[in-house]
């Protein structure tokens, strides 16, 4: 993306894609796009960007979500490869429950949330992700 004008927008047309930033190794851009979604890259760090078409998935996984810090909505996506009773939740730094984001069955696939966090103070949150069978946990920051 050498003399790329940022922001730089990506749009998925007709399939998913998974955006990865190659430079940090998904930190600064790790976003899953479904169709007629887009995501905007604003970071001039962002040099290269590894796009690949999604197929079912095989593991689950949490992303990180994107953008990150954020203010004052961003996204969270997963993937679960079978179909599962999902929790997908943020707490604040004292383990507190702040919102359940979802709960309930999804279908294996790749799957995506918003969290408007426009009645939220500014902090350093964790949202969850847990299943049956898988439980993890990722950082992120709300800076108004």
């Amino acid at each position: 993306m050498s003399n790329a004008q940022y922001p730089v927008t990506i749009r998925a047309e007709g399939t998913e894609l998974r955006l990865r930033d190659m430079a940090s190794g998904g930190k600064l851009v790790n976003a899953i796009l479904h169709s007629g979604e887009q995501c905007a890259i604003n970071n001039a760090a962002v040099t290269s960007v590894e796009i690949s078409a999604l197929v079912n998935p095989v593991t689950y996984e949490l992303l990180q979500n994107y953008p990150n810090p954020f203010n004052p909505s961003t996204t969270i996506s997963f993937t679960i490869p079978e179909k599962a009773h999902v929790s997908l939740s943020v707490y604040n730094q004292l383990g507190q429950l702040v919102t359940t984001l979802f709960a309930g069955e999804k279908e294996s696939g790749f799957h995506s949330v918003e969290w408007n966090a426009a009645d939220v103070p500014s902090g350093v949150y964790f949202f969850t992700l847990k299943t049956e069978k898988f439980s993890s946990v990722k950082k992120l920051m709300l800076m108004k």
